[in-house]
């Protein structure tokens, strides 16, 4: 079962968004791009067991995917 961290151990949001952001930058990816394509993709019911996928760090820019 899942126990809920105590406060002071769960990091702060703006912290944890700005990291997420320099994380981007530091393996290319534009953070706007990221976030975007990130935020739409989930809104459009991108699934839970794939969630490693919208990572900075396995982010595919759908401008780079040739069909």
């Amino acid at each position: 079962m899942f126990k809920r961290p105590p406060a002071h151990e769960i990091p702060d949001s703006p912290a944890a968004m700005n990291s997420l952001l320099e994380t981007a930058k530091l393996n290319g990816v534009t953070p706007q791009e990221w976030l975007a394509n990130v935020l739409d993709r989930i809104g459009n019911g991108h699934p839970i067991n794939r969630i490693g996928e919208l990572l900075p760090w396995d982010y595919v820019s759908p401008a780079t995917i040739t069909r």
